[in-house]
């Protein structure tokens, strides 16, 4: 199983309680389909991979038939998709996350901004203490522009120029035990980040 450091950290979770091999990788499904014997993979920009041997990139149609199929298996057991979902969430954390996109004019923005953070980041987000400041430039094994802050009560933003666009992208997950107060807390810290990043 693998995703890319962006996504969620829900499918390491699920992979390590039934101690399956999971790699995280660098943005774009290029650096996921080249996990070798992946079974399942997946970026935050709604790419799936759920059948390598078929298709080894995002295809949406193999997915959706698998989707399909586990409706079906779902319903034959009297539960409906988001019963299956919120049990995922009771067992591992309901895992909200959004993202920020800033678009610039001028792409020096986007390094003086970064600057900023790895230099002078939000010591708290809602209330929750900042635990660690990464510069993903200087990582061995995810080398790549950006930043990734872990605060308390994990809660992880990870900020990093697009590799599309003229734009500046933070990705945010919230992990609660209460999909509600997930949900609601990740929109306060959206508010505040907008706030620092603008």
């Amino acid at each position: 199983m693998a995703n890319s450091l962006v996504s969620s950290t829900l499918l390491s979770k699920i992979a390590k309680h039934n101690k399956i091999n999971f790699f995280e990788t660098l943005t774009g499904f290029k650096w996921i389909s080249k996990i070798p014997n992946l079974a399942f993979g997946y970026e935050e920009a709604l790419g799936y991979c759920v059948d390598p041997e078929v298709v080894n990139d995002k295809d949406g149609i193999s997915a959706a038939v698998l989707i399909a199929q586990l409706i079906d298996e779902l319903k034959n057991k009297g539960k409906s998709f988001d019963d299956y979902l919120d049990d995922i969430g009771v067992e591992f954390g309901f895992h909200a996350t959004d993202q920020i996109s800033i678009r610039v004019d001028d792409l020096a923005q986007i390094d003086k901004l970064l600057s900023k953070i790895i230099s002078d980041p939000p010591p708290e987000l809602a209330g929750y203490k900042i635990e660690s400041i990464e510069d993903l430039n200087q990582s061995k094994e995810l080398k790549t522009t950006g930043i990734r802050l872990r605060y308390s009560g994990e809660i992880r933003v990870i900020i990093r120029p697009s590799g599309t666009e003229p734009k500046l992208k933070c990705y945010i997950e919230v992990v609660k035990s209460n999909k509600s107060e997930s949900l609601e807390l990740l929109s306060q810290i959206k508010e505040v980040l907008t706030k620092v990043l603008s």
